[in-house]
Parts: structure tokens; C-alpha cells; sequence
């Protein structure tokens, strides 16, 4: 232990710098046990600084493991903990200057008795009372002082953790609002793919609707893992693309074809996006512009990284146009808006909003000469890791 720390206050701090490994590793529940305990044991030492420590780290734990309730139950601790903490070295300091005040009245007085013996009494009172006149501004001056930094220090304080509160409390609404979009998937998509499966059935061809169904769960069961992270590989978007792909070209074989093409320079495992932002617009492309067409359509997809190493990933259709799709929606769909399409805009409105990036989207004509002028989408998708999105 060190020198004048106790045993006890010495394994509170190792519980601490083990809670920091346990965080590091994403185990936040283990992580609060210590944390916890360390607290406990801390507060019944008398020790603020290490209780104070010990419920910050909780309340970062908390809040990685989603339980925000007691994130802020231990945010309070902390902040009361702090103001208890404030309030002692307050009393100290105090407590400080009234010694050393005494203290000076005390070599005052000695010093005034040993001039007593050389000078007359007369004059000794007169350099007395100015001398204790004068050290009573000063000390009224000083204490003036002391009061007023300490007050601006208090408000400051106050102003910084109100605002860091604020912060915490506004980017966990995010984080929740974005794991809630995530969540949801398209139900026309559902409720049209099951209807495929109907279809096959209906016509009694029994291999096609088991092949089919069992590509639509694989496609589920990739979408529900995906939508449990903020972001998720390359690589498993692309696969989520092509099985997606795969099932409406196997429903619409007759209306398109297309292409994924896929620059060769891009590592899939290393480059990261967030779930599920392309799907919506190829959904789109197939259901309101390529499914209407008399003759068969196509549609490109090119995924590559540009110059300032952002993502750009352009979807480029033969389809009837916006346009002309919202001519022939129904009454239904013009009352509907698209979820997939209202939950990716939302989305990207909340990723630019927390991370100060530039996701982008663009949608326009792609072939305006033409009778039928198919739509032109370039998402533009900035670099995004977890570790920086947990540091923002």
C-alpha cells in the first residue's frame, strides 16, 4: 500500500483500474459489480475522491449497457459526491486561513511588545491601531476575493455538468431513436414476399416456395443480426444486398436484370456503414419504377471508395421515373409513405447530427432524354468506426 493510504482504500482503487479492463472488454455488467463495491466500500472509509471516481465509471457503465435509469441515479451520486467533496476542501481551505490569519496576529502582537521596550506607549498605540486597521482591509479584501472566485468557480462548475448532463441525456435519445429505426424492417417487403410464397404454393410449384422461403429467412435472420449494431461490415451489407437482390429478381425475372460491381480495392471486413442504408432504394428502384415497365428493365449497382476514402454507392435504374410512379400509386399508397425510405432519411438526419459527418444522398433522373427516365441514387457514406463513435 502507500504510504499513508489504508489496505482498504488501496483494493478500492484495484477494483477501479479492474472495472477499466472489465469496460474495455464490453463487460459492463461485471464491470458495475466492482464499480459498486468499490463505491460502497469507499463511502463507509470516509474516501470521496475514490467514491466519486468509482460512481463516474458507473454511470459510464450503465450507459454502454443500456440501462439509463441507473446511469443516472449514478450520475447523481457522483455529482453529490462532488459537491461533498467541494464543500470539505472548502472547510480546509477555510479552516487554513484563519490559522494562518492567527498567526500573523500572534507575530503582530509579539513584534509590537518588542518595539514596547524602545519606543514610548504612546507612540507604540498609534502604530498598533494603524497596523490592525490595515490588516483588517486586507483581510476583509481577501476575503472578498476568495468569496467571489469561489462563487464563479461554483457557477461554472454548475454550468459544466448541467451542459455535460444535457449532452448525455440528448445523444442516448439519439442512440435509441437509431437502434428503433433499425429494428424495423420494410412490411410491404414482408408482406410481399410472403404473398410470393403464396403464389408458388398456388401453383403447386412446391420447390420453388421452400427455396424461396428459405432465402427469405436467411435474408431475416441477416437483417435482425445487423440491426443490433450501430455499424456493421461491408461485407455483411453486401450479403444482405445480393440475397435481396436474388429474391426479386426470382419474383420479377421477366422485368430486370442487373449488375453488383464491387471495387477490388476495398477491404468488405475493415470498411463500415450502418445497417441496412442501401436496401431501401433498391427496393424502391424494383417496386416503383422496374416492376412497371412493359419490357424488361435493368438496374446497376456500383459500390467504390473515393479520393477522401468516404464510401459511394450508386443505384442506377430503367424504371419509369418518380414521376410517373406517383401518377400510378393508389389512394392507399399516396396516404403511405414508404417506411424504408422515412426510417433511412430520419437515420441519416440523426448519424450527421451526432457525429458532425457528411452522410449524404442524392436521388434524381438518370436518363432525362428518354421516355422512360429511371432514377439515379449516389449515397455518399463517411468513414465511421465503433471507436469513434463511442469517443464522440
Amino acid at each position: 500500500a502507500e504510504p499513508g493510504v489504508s489496505n482498504i482504500t488501496t483494493v478500492n482503487r484495484d477494483r477501479l483500474k479492474t472495472a477499466d479492463v472489465y469496460l474495455r472488454l464490453h463487460e459492463e455488467s461485471q464491470a458495475a459489480d466492482l464499480l459498486r463495491e468499490s463505491a460502497n466500500s469507499a463511502l463507509g472509509e470516509g474516501d470521496l475522491s475514490t467514491a466519486s471516481d468509482a460512481y463516474r465509471k458507473l454511470t459510464d457503465a450503465y450507459s454502454r449497457w443500456g440501462k439509463l435509469q441507473d446511469a443516472m441515479e449514478a450520475f447523481t451520486s457522483f455529482v453529490s459526491l462532488k459537491d461533498s467533496s467541494l464543500r470539505l476542501r472548502e472547510e480546509q481551505m477555510v479552516a487554513s486561513l484563519e490559522l494562518t490569519r492567527n498567526l500573523n496576529e500572534q507575530q503582530q502582537k509579539i513584534d509590537l511588545l518588542q518595539k514596547d521596550v524602545e519606543l514610548n506607549q504612546k507612540r507604540m498605540e498609534l502604530i498598533e491601531q494603524r497596523s490592525q486597521l490595515q490588516q483588517a482591509d486586507l483581510s476583509r479584501q481577501q476575503l472578498i476575493i476568495w468569496g467571489l472566485l469561489l462563487l464563479i468557480l461554483l457557477g461554472l462548475l454548475g454550468a459544466w455538468f448541467g451542459w455535460k448532463s444535457f449532452r448525455q441525456k440528448r445523444i442516448a435519445n439519439q442512440l435509441l431513436a437509431l437502434r428503433s429505426l433499425r429494428s424495423q424492417m420494410n412490411p410491404h417487403f414482408i408482406f410481399n414476399a410472403l404473398n410470393s410464397v403464396n403464389n408458388y404454393i398456388a401453383k403447386n410449384d412446391e420447390r420453388a416456395a421452400n427455396r424461396y422461403l428459405a432465402d427469405f429467412s436467411r435474408l431475416m435472420r441477416a437483417v435482425l443480426e445487423n440491426s443490433k449494431h450501430d455499424l456493421v461490415s461491408l461485407q455483411s451489407e453486401v450479403q444482405i444486398i445480393t440475397l435481396y437482390l436474388e429474391l426479386e429478381h426470382a419474383r420479377f425475372k421477366d422485368k430486370f436484370d442487373y449488375t453488383l460491381e464491387i471495387d477490388e480495392a476495398l477491404d468488405l471486413m475493415e470498411v463500415e456503414l450502418p445497417p441496412m442504408l442501401i436496401q431501401p432504394y433498391l427496393e424502391n428502384a424494383v417496386w416503383h419504377g422496374l416492376r412497371y415497365l412493359p419490357d424488361k428493365g435493368r438496374m446497376d449497382i456500383s459500390i467504390g471508395q473515393q479520393q477522401d476514402g468516404s464510401l459511394r454507392v450508386l443505384i442506377i435504374d430503367t424504371g419509369i421515373g418518380r414521376v410517373k410512379s406517383a401518377e400510378l400509386k393508389t389512394a392507399h399508397q399516396k396516404e403511405t409513405k414508404s417506411t424504408g425510405m422515412a426510417n433511412t432519411q430520419t437515420r441519416m438526419e440523426i448519424i450527421n447530427q451526432m457525429y458532425g459527418t457528411r452522410l449524404h444522398i442524392e436521388v434524381q433522373d438518370a436518363f432525362p432524354e428518354r421516355e422512360h427516365v429511371g432514377t439515379r441514387v449516389e449515397i455518399t457514406i463517411p468513414l465511421l468506426t465503433e471507436q469513434n463513435i463511442r469517443h464522440t
